[in-house]
This record gives structure tokens, C-alpha cells and sequence, in this order.
């Protein structure tokens, strides 16, 4: 069984900031970017290592601070979302370039969260596909080595479904590595989609998984108590 330490957040959003105006995409835009301060220690359970190839785990330091900002592909700050995912998808998990880059990126199809040191530096990214159905597809989720553990993936994955929800979706899917099956149901109250077995994708076993409003909000609000 993985044992993961514990950590403390505590989430700000500060209004005096906008976003660039948003184009063609299926979301509607944020007003302002989050700003996150994490300190230790905690009971938020933060990801693994998000990667097929562990690295030493290694302690964050006692304050964090860093800003999650929404991101399209067509903008300036997608190429620090390609540098995140080339990182962890295609060195750290061997996945191919085609398997990585499957034309879901654009603006019509995808939206991107980005959190970012207050040096700039990119630490992690998720991506959000629209489906139409009243469904969102949650996916592509990545942290940077010296940033994991430090529950950065939950923020993003928290900042991504406050959007999926507030644009009117029903059910948020995802296809889970199933390594990080137990994280997913622990912190956000996915749970296996009936009827679906698990599969292989980029060589990696995975899980199809989804969880509703409800069930998100009330895991959120154990892993706060």
C-alpha cells in the first residue's frame, strides 16, 4: 500500500488580476487568476508522483506559493503546458509524441489550467475536454518532479472542476492511470464507470472513471475537515 504524507493548503483568489480575453473556446473565461499558498503540515493527501517512473520523494518547502491560470493552446503560455507534459508524458512515461499531441489541444475542444512559481517557472498543468453531453473529460494532469508533493495536483485538479461544474456539466470522466486509481477516489470522489473494464493506453494501464457535483463536493469537504 502507498503511504503518502499530509499536507496543509490554504486557497486565495485575488480579483485585481484578469485573464487575456478568451476566444472560441467552449468555456467561459475566468475573471482572475488563483493564487495558492500551501504550508506543511496537513490533511490534504497530495498526489504521487503522477509518473510511471517514480524519482526520490522529496519534502516541499514550507511555503509555497504559486498561481494556477487558464491557458488555450493559441496563447503564449501553451508552450510551458508542452514542456510540462513532453517532461512527464513523453521522457518520464515513455509515451510517443503521437500518442502525447492527439489534436485535442485547440481551443474549440480543450481548455488548460497552468500553475506557475512566482518566478514564472512552470510546476504542473491539467486539461479539460468539453463533450457536449453534459460531460467533461478530465485528463493530461502532470506536476514536475521538484514540485510533487506538494499538492499542486490537487489544486489543479480543484481549480479545473469549480469550471467543469460552473459551465453546467452533469459528470466529469476520466481515464485514470490506474496506479493513481485510490487518489482519485479519496480526494475527489471519482469512481469506477459501471461497465467498463480497465485498458491499456500509451502502454500504460488505465481506468475509466467519473464522478458528479455531489459527489466532488463531499469529498472535498472530508479531505478539509
Amino acid at each position: 500500500m502507498l503511504l503518502l504524507p499530509l499536507y496543509r493548503f490554504t486557497l486565495a483568489v485575488y480579483t485585481t488580476l484578469s485573464t487575456p480575453a478568451i476566444h472560441s473556446s467552449p468555456f467561459a473565461p475566468y475573471t482572475s487568476p488563483h493564487f495558492v499558498t500551501i504550508s506543511s503540515p496537513c490533511h490534504v493527501t497530495p498526489s504521487p508522483f503522477l509518473s510511471c517512473h517514480p524519482t526520490p520523494k522529496s519534502q516541499p518547502p514550507p511555503l509555497m506559493t504559486f498561481q494556477i491560470i487558464p491557458v488555450l493552446s493559441t496563447s503564449p503560455s501553451f508552450q510551458q503546458v508542452r514542456e510540462i507534459r513532453t517532461q512527464v508524458f513523453i521522457i518520464e512515461q515513455a509515451c510517443t509524441p503521437a500518442e502525447e499531441w492527439d489534436n485535442l489541444d485547440a481551443p474549440t475542444n480543450a481548455w488548460h489550467w497552468l500553475a506557475i512559481s512566482p518566478t514564472q517557472n512552470p510546476m504542473g498543468t491539467v486539461r479539460v475536454l468539453h463533450q457536449y453531453d453534459g460531460y467533461a473529460k478530465l485528463g493530461r494532469l502532470a506536476v514536475l518532479s521538484e514540485y510533487r508533493y506538494a499538492g499542486v495536483a490537487t489544486q489543479l485538479v480543484d481549480t479545473a472542476m469549480e469550471e467543469i461544474w460552473r459551465n453546467g456539466n452533469k459528470k466529469c470522466k476520466i481515464g485514470a492511470q490506474k496506479y493513481l486509481q485510490k487518489w482519485y477516489e479519496k480526494q475527489f470522489g471519482f469512481e469506477r464507470a459501471e461497465g467498463q473494464d480497465e485498458f491499456m493506453e500509451a502502454g500504460i494501464l488505465h481506468v475509466a472513471m467519473q464522478v458528479s457535483p455531489e459527489q466532488y463536493q463531499t469529498a472535498r469537504k472530508r479531505r478539509q475537515q
